[in-house]
């Protein structure tokens, strides 16, 4: 059942996932800045690696299961 979120929750919610969360939306970038640049020396070639191993990822469908979610906040996210 949906239930009504308010707007600071969203903003803690958006603010968690971008920040928070180990491989969240900053992460990944700085990551792979780091390794292209120290480790392999082509951050060009570095990203483009990564987007082809990531791409399946995001493309392939998975099922949805609410009952395999453990976390305090992943279950929170689905009840709102």
């Amino acid at each position: 059942k949906i239930q009504p979120m308010p707007l600071f929750n969203h903003i803690v919610t958006v603010l968690f996932l971008a920040f928070g969360v180990p491989n969240g939306v900053f992460t990944i970038p700085a990551a792979l800045w780091i390794v292209g640049n120290f480790v392999f020396h082509n951050v060009k070639a570095t990203f483009q690696v990564a987007g082809l191993i990531l791409l399946p990822l995001t493309i392939l469908p998975q099922p949805f299961i609410p009952s395999t979610l453990t976390s305090w906040m992943a279950m929170n996210v689905v009840k709102y």
